[in-house]
């Protein structure tokens, strides 16, 4: 039997994706809450973020908000695939090591615009969009792929090369992320 914070949390995601689905059609802006470390080291689990919701087609390096394993999800944009049934998202957090679940274009809720700081209310930079967010997306899509091809290595050579693969793309991306933000704020 679920305790009251899973029931919580069912409760809450399933609030957020009925809201987040009214705010898609209506075209709106909203700040959104964010938890966890998966877009470290630009956006901080407390931060919230602005979304955009709607219909637009996000570009590589926007961060965007989808629904994935009954949770909501703020990731980077790191390519897009044509399919038979229309555009596929490929997404992945700028702290994490794999790419998530790819999805249709259709599928994203929203992009995010901004995010603030919820303790100081101060904005930060984000690199999500234009040269900045795309260099940050070429990076993240280079070390997974890196990291997925780890995966098909030999085992004796599969766990050497992942171990340095491994810290090496999250200081790569987390770097890049870095620095795309930082040259924002000039």
């Amino acid at each position: 039997m679920p305790d009251e914070a899973q029931k919580t949390g069912v409760a809450d995601s399933t609030l957020a994706l009925a809201s987040f689905a009214v705010y898609k059609t209506r075209g709106a802006s909203e700040w959104v809450a964010v938890s966890g470390v998966s877009m470290l080291p630009l956006i901080r689990s407390g931060d919230e973020v602005l979304v955009r919701f709607g219909p637009e087609r996000p570009k590589r390096g926007e961060i965007v908000l989808f629904w994935e394993n009954g949770r909501m999800v703020v990731h980077r944009l790191v390519r897009t695939r044509r399919s038979h049934e229309g555009d596929v998202l490929v997404t992945r957090g700028d702290g994490t090591l794999f790419f998530d679940r790819p999805f249709p274009a259709d599928e994203s809720f929203g992009i995010v615009r901004a995010c603030r700081r919820t303790e100081t209310d101060a904005l930060v930079p984000i690199a999500a969009g234009g040269r900045r967010g795309a260099f940050v997306a070429a990076v993240s899509a280079a070390t997974g792929s890196a990291l997925d091809a780890v995966q098909r290595l030999p085992r004796t050579l599969r766990r050497p090369a992942g171990k340095i693969g491994r810290r090496l793309a999250a200081r790569l991306v987390a770097g890049s992320a870095r620095v795309a933000a930082w040259s924002e704020r000039a």
